[in-house]
């Protein structure tokens, strides 16, 4: 009874379109030049001017490189609370992005550098530094995928960002 049970819901399943082979609903980014959008909350560790946590807006682009992308990136937010104590971060990036594709989990790894900038109250800071980030992938169609990441960033201290992105495959 309980196999029978079994068969009729994965013929079920497949009938409704919940099965999908795997080729057929997305696209392998490898080889293709990708491009996406990020929000990320950066969250400070006591830096000096940057007490409160910051979302910033991250454009980036992936260019092929081996196995996988060169990642060239931006971020950029402002605070405009009743008092703010921050101005703007900016943060410019240059990393490699490895993705990790099996057929229910799609991962990546990106290591790299980053130039970051923001200026305060106290006044204006600049460093540069290592960035790493991991996180995972969700294909929504052939070409389009969202994303959720977590991003170390080392500033004058290490800062943990969290947050999620769209990217396009072209």
């Amino acid at each position: 009874m309980k196999k029978a049970l079994l068969v009729l819901m994965i013929l079920f399943a497949s009938r409704s379109g919940a099965i999908v082979p795997k080729g057929l609903m997305e696209t392998s980014e490898e080889g293709r030049m990708v491009w996406g959008l990020g929000i990320q909350f950066l969250v400070p560790n006591q830096l000096k001017g940057f007490e409160n946590s910051q979302m910033v807006f991250c454009p980036r682009f992936y260019f092929p490189l081996r196995r996988g992308h060169l990642q060239i990136g931006a971020s950029y937010g402002s605070d405009s609370g009743e008092f703010p104590k921050l101005d703007h971060v900016l943060i410019g990036e240059l990393g490699y992005r490895l993705s990790f594709e099996t057929r229910f989990l799609h991962s990546f790894l990106t290591v790299g550098g980053q130039y970051s900038q923001y200026r305060a109250s106290e006044g204006l800071f600049k460093n540069w530094g290592p960035h790493f980030a991991t996180g995972i992938i969700l294909p929504l169609a052939p070409d389009f995928r969202m994303g959720a990441e977590l991003r170390m960033l080392q500033l004058e201290k290490t800062v943990l960002g969290f947050g999620g992105n769209f990217t396009f495959s072209i």
